[in-house]
């Protein structure tokens, strides 16, 4: 192109009612508009994602977990990566350090894997523990890392899910009643 082109094409584009300043003025609020309502639009669709209306129970209760019902109803690996809950369970010491077993009113044991030492393991109280429901590990970890026994195994393997704890909070048991003489 030379210099002669350039300056024809130069006045076409200013000659352009387009490049107006009238029709600048309007493309520039029309955007604006638009920037504007897209930001009102994300502020209140995101307060809105955050807002919890959700009525908040008058009553709660303090029901021991039945923790065979986890695994009732649902194959055990559709489970893995649930949180859970298990809320006034007793805890057995298992055959190694980080190894447990919460059992439920029912008898119901469930492997239970912690890095953290429970204060309690014993029949004195009771415990509430939230973790994460895992995919139990090979046959030879479950041996000779965690040391569980053949009816352990068995059991575990049976379930074919364990609970990775994120903590396990003690509770104490209530004082029993001395009978007045």
């Amino acid at each position: 192109m030379d210099a002669e082109q350039l300056r024809e094409l130069r006045t076409t584009l200013l000659s352009s009612k387009w490049l107006s300043p009238k029709w600048l003025l309007l493309t520039a609020a029309l955007l604006m508009t638009f920037l504007s309502l897209s930001a009102i639009g994300t502020y209140v669709l995101i307060k809105h994602s955050m807002d919890d209306d959700r009525k908040i129970g008058t009553h709660s209760a303090n029901i021991p977990t039945r923790v065979g019902l986890l695994l009732s109803g649902a194959t055990s690996y559709d489970l893995v990566g649930y949180i859970v809950f298990f809320n006034d369970v007793h805890l057995e010491a298992g055959p190694s350090d980080d190894v447990y077993f919460a059992t439920g009113p029912n008898g119901d044991r469930m492997l239970v894997l912690t890095r953290t030492q429970p204060a309690s393991t014993s029949d004195q109280g009771t415990v509430d523990i939230k973790g994460t429901v895992q995919r139990i590990p090979s046959a030879s970890t479950l041996r000779k890392t965690w040391k569980l026994s053949a009816d352990e195994l068995k059991l575990v393997r049976e379930q074919g899910v364990y609970i990775e704890a994120e903590s396990v909070t003690t509770k104490h048991r209530a004082p029993e009643r001395v009978a007045k003489k």
